[in-house]
């Protein structure tokens, strides 16, 4: 009995708050919308470092009510690292007219756009081996483990309704990207399925029975050199 009473107290507290809290955020939704976009626009300017990607927007707005964003245009700005890197595959990620949501439910980060439009250099592999390593471009590791420390909890879902690399135009691409660890992550893009493996010799690509791999810094050089 007295469990049951419990269980009853403890329904009707939670049931309180989240009644509380609902009216709270309606009352003030529009305060809410106003301190992010001033975080957004605060951490825009902000100058993280030589090495960190440059972030540029336009158009924002925030929605607090739905946990979202909307971009008119959002810019990645990909810095000059040393000619091998494997950032310098490309230099520039463009977004236009964007709404980014999150879902607590599934635990997913929604992001919707209208076009990405972006340019990549090509990575030529060896193709005397069977498995194909890349010989113009070495991974940094540590590109893994920030990345999962930004998604280990939430997996990536994308749609681009127009998708512009290097001006090849390709519509209504549909995906999902997933860390499953420190050391795994899986991406899908429509019915194609890729898997990535954060080795300690750099990155192992699995894509169609193919294995690529960018090496590390210390093993391209010696690999190559």
């Amino acid at each position: 009995m007295r469990k049951k009473l419990l269980f009853i107290y403890a329904l009707l507290f939670f049931a309180s708050f989240f009644i509380f809290y609902f009216f709270y955020l309606t009352e003030n939704v529009e305060k809410f919308n106003s301190q992010i976009e001033k975080n957004i626009e605060r951490n825009l300017s902000i100058d993280w470092g030589p090495k960190e990607p440059k972030l540029f927007a336009e158009g924002y707005s925030a929605d607090i009510s739905n946990l979202s964003l909307n971009f008119g245009k959002f810019i990645i700005e990909i810095p000059a690292h040393d000619k091998s890197h494997i950032l310098n595959l490309a230099e520039r990620l463009v977004f236009d007219e964007c709404n980014f949501k999150i879902n607590l439910i599934f635990l997913l980060l929604d992001l919707y756009c209208k076009k990405l439009t972006t340019k990549h250099e090509n990575s030529i592999f060896d193709p005397n081996t069977e498995i194909l390593y890349s010989n113009n471009f070495y991974f940094d590791n540590d590109i893994f483990q920030r990345l999962f420390s930004r998604f280990r909890f939430f997996d990536l879902k994308f749609h681009f309704d127009e998708v512009l690399i290097n001006n090849v135009l390709t519509q209504n691409i549909n995906g999902e990207l997933e860390f499953h660890n420190a050391e795994n992550a899986t991406l899908t893009i429509d019915d194609q399925f890729i898997e990535f493996f954060n080795r300690s010799e750099g990155l192992e690509i699995q894509y169609q029975n193919q294995i690529f791999f960018f090496l590390n810094q210390n093993f391209f050089q010696h690999f190559w050199n």
